[in-house]
């Protein structure tokens, strides 16, 4: 009879063959003195055979992010261009108002402390200037990421981040003698943009470009 042992040794599959359990015993140990006079060559072949997922998993984790990166930069400077065109103002001016997190679960703010008079160039009412940066707000959301309606308490804290006093919000559908109201689409807890709203949105970004000149 013949017997086949295979022996897993340093990442090498050795097979060994005789035709008793003698000869088997025999093979065995003359392959342990050979393993144990050529350990530091055998090692090499472990080294080799070793996986190095963490090495390689973590290449294609920093690519992959720096390709999301990229790809989030691409999208962001396409939609401000579409609202650029729109709205018919310069690109650099919407790059300079608007401040889009890459994370859609961080919210947008508006950039006035571009303006001299910081959040004043929307008006002289907290009503007034709540309503403007709302209008601004919800565009860009709508725009850059799709969103038709937001939470009342997300343009709460965009309207925050732009340093917009947000107190008494709910009055200022009351702005511009009661304008406001036409702007705005309530529903329950969120809120979004009339089409008169997505005019209104562009013609101020129109007025706040010039006055930044």
């Amino acid at each position: 009879m013949n017997f086949t042992v295979t022996v897993h040794y340093s990442g090498l599959d050795v097979e060994l063959s005789g035709e008793s359990r003698e000869e088997i015993q025999q093979e065995l140990l003359a392959f342990a003195e050979f393993a144990e006079e050529h350990a530091d060559e055998l090692e090499v072949f472990q080294q080799i055979s070793r996986p190095s997922h963490t090495a390689t998993d973590g290449a294609d984790q920093t690519q992959a992010t720096a390709w999301s990166d990229e790809e989030n930069e691409q999208n962001t400077e396409s939609c401000f261009s579409e609202i650029a065109d729109e709205a018919r103002v310069d690109e650099g001016f919407v790059e300079l108002l608007f401040e889009l997190p890459d994370d859609d679960e961080e919210a947008p703010f508006l950039c006035l402390y571009e303006f001299e008079g910081g959040d004043s160039v929307l008006g002289n009412y907290r009503n007034q200037k709540q309503a403007y940066g709302s209008v601004l707000l919800l565009y860009l959301w709508q725009e850059c990421r799709g969103v038709e309606e937001v939470e009342k308490d997300r343009l709460d804290e965009a309207l925050s981040f732009s340093e917009i006093d947000i107190d008494r919000r709910d009055v200022m559908y009351n702005a511009f003698s009661g304008d406001a109201q036409n702007w705005f689409n309530k529903s329950g807890g969120t809120i979004g943009l009339k089409t008169r709203g997505e005019h209104k949105a562009r013609e101020l970004l129109r007025d706040l470009a010039e006055d930044l000149h």
